[in-house]
Order: structure tokens, then sequence, then C-alpha cells
């Protein structure tokens, strides 16, 4: 039953950021496939630019996150304050 609800509160955008990291971190292996098969510059400038997807994607998310939160907690705030006159 846990399972359940933990599944029932995925949002779209939880969803949305572990495929994307998935991508990315399956796309950061293939550089070091490249770079076996002698695509040196090709896999560092491919790891080099997943890594900023990554990083991008986390930062882009952790403020959303922020935000979200910090505007639930004043409109909770403000119907308390509301409730109390």
């Amino acid at each position: 039953m846990e399972k359940r609800k933990k599944r029932r509160f995925r949002t779209f955008t939880k969803r949305a950021v572990m495929v994307i990291l998935f991508v990315a971190l399956l796309d950061l292996q293939l550089s070091y496939l490249l770079a076996f098969l002698g695509r040196e510059q090709i896999a560092e400038n491919l790891s080099s630019d997943i890594t900023k997807v990554i990083i991008g994607t986390i930062l882009g998310y952790l403020a959303k996150s922020f935000f979200e939160t910090k505007e639930a907690e004043k409109v909770r705030l403000e119907e308390e304050w509301r409730n109390g006159e």
C-alpha cells in the first residue's frame, strides 16, 4: 500500500527529471566507449556537455522545488492567519 501512495505523488516534473538524468548517465557511459575506440576528443567534449546537462537539470529542479515549497508555506501561513481572526 505504501508503494502505491509514493507512486501516486510523483509529479510530472519528477518523472521528467528522472528520465533526463537516466538518459544523461547512459550517454555518459557511451563517452567511455568512444574513448576506447580512439575518439578521445569527441569523448571529452561529450562528457563535458553531458555533465553540464546533469548539473543544470539538478539545479533547475532544486530551484523549482524550493520556490514551490516556499510558496506553499506562505499560503498555509496566510490561511492560518485568516482563520485566526
